[in-house]
């Protein structure tokens, strides 16, 4: 495991973070560039949605802001662009995410659908999508989601070297073993394994309808 961290407090103390091997809070910002649900910051709806609802999400019935048309060339001109400038400001950064925001309205325009359809889902276009920008940026890790609607493993494309897969179990039932309580997951981590050995696993061990 060349990546271990904690969102626990007792891990943000660096001695006891180094004793467990895991990544320290400073050793994490100064490691990660920019990290998950990175749409919105690499091309802001505030700045384009106006002007260019067409970068954004087709539901079928409106434009919304919900999520990137990842099958629009000149949104991955503008995504490119955005992550170039901002490893310029961050040459040392080693992970960069380019990844889903943190909702379910993914862009179902007909270039998208089809996408969704020759890969097997949504996931497929994404990586599509991922893979184009980090041909960009060979020496940094382009870190993406395997979360709720891409955690499906597509068929017919694999990761490119530099790309990295994080898989969310968020799903999960974690106050029992995962193959027994969140088999379609065991089988989601078996299917990406078989695309790429460099993944990250993004394990909730929470109970979100009773936090505390």
């Amino acid at each position: 495991f060349p990546y271990r961290e904690l969102h626990y407090e007792p891990a943000y103390d660096p001695a006891w973070a180094r004793w467990h091997k895991l990544i320290t809070k400073p050793d994490k910002e100064a490691q990660w560039g920019m990290f998950v649900h990175t749409f919105d910051k690499l091309c802001p709806p505030e700045k384009f949605f106006a002007s260019h609802p067409e970068f954004f999400t087709w539901n079928g019935a409106q434009y919304t802001r919900g999520q990137l048309c990842l099958s629009n060339d000149t949104v991955l001109q503008i995504v490119t662009a955005a992550l170039r400038a901002r490893i310029a400001e961050r040459p040392a950064a080693k992970y960069w995410s380019v990844s889903q925001n943190d909702n379910y309205d993914y862009c179902k325009c007909a270039r998208c659908t089809a996408s969704d359809r020759r890969y097997g889902g949504p996931a497929g276009t994404l990586l599509a999508f991922v893979n184009k920008v980090a041909a960009a940026f060979p020496d940094k890790i382009i870190s993406t989601l395997a979360y709720q609607y891409t955690r499906v493993a597509p068929k017919g494309i694999k990761p490119t070297s530099n790309v990295s897969v994080c898989l969310c179990s968020i799903e999960c039932d974690r106050a029992q073993p995962i193959e027994n309580s969140c088999p379609d997951f065991a089988r989601d981590i078996k299917e990406w394994s078989a695309l790429t050995s460099n993944l990250m696993i993004w394990d909730y061990v929470v109970q979100f309808r009773s936090y505390i």
